[in-house]
């Protein structure tokens, strides 16, 4: 079991994990370690891609060297895809995949346009998403979240309901999802 990582790919195509390193859009997939969901979910990740009908050559090749850096207690792996190689597919495949063995993923991504597209394409399969305080609106401070956490200062009764808390929580409580590099 790989214990609590945070794994990052950088603007130049590298995505470093515990174990393994996925994709070229900057996402992060952070990974850890937890008791099985149930002996009903798959232990092969590419029974994880999101779109098995239309798995490519290059997709294929990433999920085994993820499997394969697993396998052999790897904490880091190298893998560079090209543009339009679908390295979404392949960090969703590896976030829900590791809810069969961990707590799940988290994907960091270097674009709000970004995490918006996962979110379009991957919602359906519990991807939750987090943005930076700025994105979430005080109510109680009439600002963004972030001005009004400025704001309240050390008060603990302000900001009662707030929107980016309860996204947080939400977050959290999920086995996947994405984020920017806002919140991180």
């Amino acid at each position: 079991m790989w214990p609590l990582s945070t794994c990052q790919v950088s603007a130049d195509a590298r995505l470093r994990l515990p174990g393994v390193d996925l994709d070229r859009t900057g996402s992060l997939l952070k990974m850890s370690e937890a008791p099985e969901l149930g002996a009903a979910r798959s232990s092969q990740i590419r029974d994880y891609f999101p779109f098995p009908a239309t798995i490519r050559k290059a997709q294929e090749r990433a999920l085994e060297a993820i499997a394969r850096a697993r396998r052999a207690n790897k904490r880091f792996v190298l893998l560079e895809l090209p543009t339009g190689t679908g390295k979404s597919g392949v960090a969703i495949a590896a976030a829900t995949w590791a809810t069969s063995w961990g707590n799940g993923g988290y994907i960091l991504s270097p674009q709000k346009a970004l995490t918006s597209q996962y979110m379009r394409d991957f919602e359906g399969v519990g991807l939750v998403e987090l943005r930076g305080r700025a994105s979430y609106h005080c109510h109680e401070f009439g600002t963004d979240c972030e001005t009004g956490s400025s704001l309240r200062g050390k008060n603990p009764d302000a900001c009662g309901g707030c929107p980016y808390k309860i996204a947080k929580d939400r977050f959290v409580s999920q086995k996947i999802g994405v984020t920017n590099f806002d919140y991180f």
